[in-house]
């Protein structure tokens, strides 16, 4: 067989392109389509352990701080988040921490057995230890040790008790481990943006950072049991990219193009702006910023100014590097 050595013409390069880019946008809604055959089929929601020690810890204060309630899941969330900003990892190993959490405590409940809160806390550094294996070396090329995480529940847990509670995690979990998350579901439905629609300023810059805030509102849904656990994680994520927009002006976001943005999204996903989850998760996002922003917990929101003059603060993403507090809450 031939080939010819002439160059190809303008009109066949730019035809090259397209077919290209058609290539590549069937490739993205294939994958999207997967992920949300995966969250619908293999990593359904599961029921809000949480709420149902709520509901059972009235009985007596002893109660209340035998259960794990939905304030303890957080200061275990806080804790892992601190983890992972201290020795580098990225901050999806904390959504694939608190996923295989959540679905190991719903498990142990549904089967009569609720965890007790130090079951708990040794389910979340087995969780935590399992989803940084995944994720492999850090940003600096290192790897965290079993050891290391022995050394910082202070004693309470040996690697022994890790490494059988992550057996035990991985037989509840029948070894699904890989769930499709906000974040990645953001960083998919994101390069459906239209940056071709946007003229006046610099189109890159305009969906980089939307693409940080959203990634932002979705590090904020691991915090919230009712969503982390409940919601389908393509909810969460079309919700935090709306909510991203709403913090844009129309000057630098124009309607036709937030609009175009959208019609693209539903075309592959069928996600909608009118959908009563999406309402009711947006809400509990808005919320969720509100309070934590008003608390001054170290999750610092962007000024809403600068957000609807197109400026973004990069830094709500940037985490402090101090040392993580420990498992066990002995200081």
């Amino acid at each position: 067989m031939s080939f010819s050595s002439v160059s190809p013409s303008p009109t066949n390069h730019h035809q090259m392109t397209e077919d290209e880019m058609t290539s590549e946008n069937s490739l993205l809604a294939d994958r999207l389509h997967a992920m949300l055959h995966q969250e619908f089929t293999s990593y359904p929601a599961c029921p809000d352990y949480t709420s149902q020690a709520d509901h059972s810890s009235t009985c007596s204060p002893h109660s209340r701080r035998a259960v794990v309630n939905d304030d303890w899941r957080r200061k275990i969330c806080e804790w892992a988040f601190g983890v992972v900003d201290h020795f580098e990892y990225s901050r999806e190993a904390v959504s694939l921490t608190m996923n295989y959490l959540d679905r190991y405590a719903s498990y142990a409940q549904s089967k009569g057995m609720p965890l007790s809160r130090k079951s708990f806390q040794l389910a979340a550094v087995a969780s935590l230890y399992l989803a940084i294996k995944l994720e492999g070396r850090n940003e600096q090329g290192q790897r965290l040790t079993i050891s290391t995480l022995v050394e910082l529940s202070r004693g309470l847990f040996s690697v022994e008790l890790i490494e059988q509670m992550e057996r035990e995690i991985l037989t509840a979990l029948r070894w699904k481990i890989n769930p499709p998350t906000a974040a990645q579901f953001i960083y998919h439905l994101i390069k459906l943006f239209p940056v071709e629609g946007i003229y006046d300023v610099d189109a890159k810059r305009v969906c980089n950072g939307i693409l940080e805030t959203s990634r932002f509102f979705s590090e904020l849904s691991v915090y919230q049991s009712s969503l982390a656990i409940e919601q389908r994680p393509s909810i969460i994520a079309y919700s935090c990219i709306l909510n991203a927009m709403e913090l844009v002006g129309p000057v630098t976001l124009p309607c036709d193009v937030r609009q175009a943005f959208l019609t693209r999204i539903a075309g592959i996903t069928q996600l909608r702006e009118d959908m009563m989850e999406v309402y009711n998760t947006r809400t509990s996002l808005r919320e969720l910023h509100s309070a934590i922003t008003d608390a001054e917990c170290g999750l610092p929101g962007g000024s809403s100014s600068d957000a609807n003059q197109g400026t973004y603060d990069t830094s709500m993403l940037a985490s402090t590097r101090v040392s993580p507090v420990c498992v066990s809450g002995r200081q």
